[in-house]
């Protein structure tokens, strides 16, 4: 992946689907890619797979590298409710 000083570093990208009330995690995932945009629609696709156990996703709750209309709509297929959070605040703003 390419770093903040120019140049190339071995890395990946890892998410987790965690369940907010017990906090299990219930679906890894690790690529080498840079965009996770697309991997939205693989856990909304992945919950039809999870144990009956563990109940069925309501919820899917994401920062904004994951908002794309692609992942909404798998979610709206799947019976989820997408919780994507849209844009992006800076991390220390300045009091006014």
């Amino acid at each position: 992946m390419p770093t903040s000083g120019g140049g190339f570093e071995q890395a990946y990208n890892a998410q987790a689907a965690v369940d907010t009330n017990s906090m299990l995690i219930v679906a890894p995932a690790v690529t080498p890619s840079l965009q996770r945009s697309g991997t939205g629609q693989t856990d909304a696709q992945s919950a039809d797979t999870l144990p009956a156990a563990l109940g069925k996703i309501e919820h899917l709750l994401t920062d904004n590298g994951f908002y794309s209309a692609a992942n909404a709509a798998a979610c709206e297929t799947h019976d989820i409710e997408p919780l994507m959070a849209v844009g992006r605040e800076s991390h220390h703003p300045w009091p006014v």
